[in-house]
């Protein structure tokens, strides 16, 4: 979990008994949104500013696909070999620890073959609207 006041920014892991008390007391809160409804992540708009257009069209081939996309398919919608889709997902990794935002993108699998790039639907939501 990640938790910004203002300039300070701190992290918790999500099954640490604050992050729970803090999920709860948000929750609790009688103006949350509703539960139902994917909010949008104001740390993904700070960072798409940043980024440049091969890093957002990597953002946005992503949140095309709820499942995730095989590293192969990745390639070919972006039009790039291996080490270009390296570059540019290490160069999305640099921004962020930059900024001091958590990454967007998660890779799952070891190797090439079962490798599968997903984000979370928040971020898919936020990523569909600012890509129009």
């Amino acid at each position: 979990m990640k938790i910004v006041i203002g300039a300070e920014r701190y992290r918790l892991k999500n099954d640490h008994p604050y992050a729970k008390a803090i999920v709860a007391l948000a929750r609790a809160y009688p103006g949350a949104s509703d539960a139902t409804a994917v909010p949008q992540r104001n740390d993904v708009k700070q960072l798409w500013r940043e980024l440049g257009d091969g890093h957002q069209q990597l953002l946005r081939q992503i949140a095309k696909h709820p499942s995730g996309v095989a590293q192969s398919d990745l390639e070919k919608l972006l039009g790039v070999d291996w080490q270009g889709l390296r570059g540019v997902h290490n160069g999305l990794a640099r921004i962020c620890e930059r900024l001091g935002l958590e990454k967007p993108v998660r890779v799952l699998g070891y190797n090439a073959k079962n490798r599968r790039y997903v984000i979370d639907p928040d971020v898919a939501t936020t990523v569909q609207r600012l890509g129009r």
